[in-house]
């Protein structure tokens, strides 16, 4: 168990169980390959202030297994042969009260925006061009090679009550209702399951037509390419939120 504390005042926020973490990893000299398994059995995310109250919770083990194998290991570029996510099903829960909370932690966890403040600007600026330059030149980032992965389909139930005037909701969803004069004040999900199909990217070995180029980058570019596979999916999982609110 992890608690997640807050600063001001100093308090227990948050709380994330997790159980029967199985890890294997094996190794195949004559084929310069490894593999890694992780297997979650269980998974909850407890709100602690201003009540405890239950967020995530998953209703089916195992709730995660990750496999993943890796080719060429003594190159020096990471070569990932194929990967296999697959996530259980989950029940969530969520309220004005664990937004404003999760706010809070928010801003007191990121204490400084990413980039250079002002003043670091106005040093840079003023500075002569060799003194900039004779700066060692910043570490490349790790890049690897992807040839496939697939990941399982994902159900999760979800229970909300949220006041419309809340910014975590969607602004399209906020429009919806206020050109339709629907006059929602809440909004409200009770027991709304939500569904993402399975989805595989990169798929790099196929039977019959031609294979897809495999995914080479960093895991910025990676989660990029994912996430333009998965956004029409997750339109879909909110028009079937709205019309069951």
């Amino acid at each position: 168990s992890v608690a997640l504390v807050a600063e001001a005042p100093r308090r227990e926020q948050f709380g994330i169980h997790i159980d029967g973490i199985k890890l294997g990893v094996g190794k195949d000299n004559d084929e310069d390959l490894k593999s890694w398994a992780v297997e979650v059995e269980r998974l909850q995310v407890d709100r602690l202030h201003p009540t405890s109250e239950v967020l995530l919770a998953s209703v089916q083990a195992p709730f995660l297994k990750w496999g993943i194998l890796r080719e060429d290991c003594n190159a020096s570029q990471s070569t990932l042969s194929g990967g296999d996510l697959m996530v259980g099903n989950l029940e969530a829960a969520i309220d004005d009260a664990t937004v404003q909370e999760l706010t809070m932690f928010v801003r007191e966890a990121v204490t400084e925006p990413p980039g250079l403040r002002l003043d670091q600007v106005w040093a840079r600026s003023s500075s002569t061009y060799s003194k900039l330059a004779s700066r060692e030149p910043p570490d490349v980032p790790p890049t690897f090679v992807l040839r496939s992965l697939s990941v399982s389909s994902a159900k999760v139930t979800i229970w909300a009550r949220l006041d419309m005037t809340n910014t975590f909701l969607p602004r399209a969803l906020v429009w919806f209702v206020r050109v339709t004069g629907l006059g929602v004040r809440i909004f409200r999900l009770d027991g709304v399951v939500i569904k993402v199909p399975a989805l595989r990217f990169f798929n790099y070995q196929t039977q019959f037509g031609c294979p897809n180029p495999p995914f080479v980058g960093s895991t910025r570019g990676l989660l990029t390419q994912i996430g333009k596979q998965y956004i029409p999916a997750l339109v879909k999982c909110w028009q079937s939120v709205v019309s069951n609110s």
